[in-house]
């Protein structure tokens, strides 16, 4: 079992992913808006992120995440233009 799980939005091809999953992290979802950065993240991690956040229906994130999370229990970390989320 992974140590934690994250989502990471704005993704752009994975670069904070990488360090993520060699903790011990899980990602069980990404989105990204760019078209050719989603091809370069499916080329990296042989899955292709989600399109425009916007536009994604809250239940598929929710059902990524699997089970309802308490907020005080979510870590959020911002870097450059890239957000995640971290839970247990």
């Amino acid at each position: 079992m992974a140590a934690f799980r994250f989502i990471d939005l704005f993704a752009g091809i994975g670069g904070l992913r990488i360090p993520f999953e060699s903790l011990g992290g899980d990602c069980v979802f990404s989105s990204e808006i760019d078209k050719f950065a989603r091809q370069t993240y499916q080329a990296n991690f042989d899955e292709e992120p989600h399109g425009d956040i916007t536009l994604i229906p809250e239940l598929i994130i929710c059902s990524a995440i699997g089970e309802p999370i308490s907020p005080g229990l979510i870590s959020v970390i911002v870097f450059k233009s890239s957000v995640l989320l971290i839970f247990p």
